[in-house]
């Protein structure tokens, strides 16, 4: 789960419209503050499903210091679930790696073969970043 900025503009009598500083081009509306807020989750949503369908990445959640709101703005974080998309692909691997592997499956550790070659993937990237 991750929280974005967003920033409203309103009132009770017209209704309140909803943008995202780090997503220009995600607005949205609602008649209060509530819905406002309701339906900014699903425009954001539906923003970044859309932003992985695409290929892009999606920046982590960041602190604008200067949001530029003006008097009468609302800043809220707006919590989304953003779950990049996975791709499906063959790997080859020595029978005995494979069965390590399915050991550790096995015994509750990892989920799946799959979970387990991600978390190996994501700790030796991890460390390509600290060199």
């Amino acid at each position: 789960m991750a929280q974005y900025q967003a920033i409203l503009e309103g009132n009770d009598k017209e209704g309140y419209g909803v943008r995202f500083p780090q997503f220009p081009g995600c607005i949205t509306v609602g008649d209060t503050v509530q819905e406002a807020l309701f339906m900014a989750q699903e425009a954001l949503s539906l923003h970044l499903e859309g932003m992985l369908a695409d290929g892009e990445d999606i920046e982590s959640p960041a602190c604008h210091g200067d949001l530029g709101v003006q008097p009468g703005e609302i800043v809220a974080l707006v919590d989304v679930d953003v779950k990049p998309r996975k791709s499906r692909f063959n790997v080859t691997l020595d029978g005995s790696l494979v069965k390590y592997i399915d050991n550790l499956v096995q015994s509750g550790k990892y989920e799946s073969r799959s979970a387990f070659l991600a978390e190996a993937a994501r700790r030796e990237l991890s460390g390509l970043h600290h060199q």
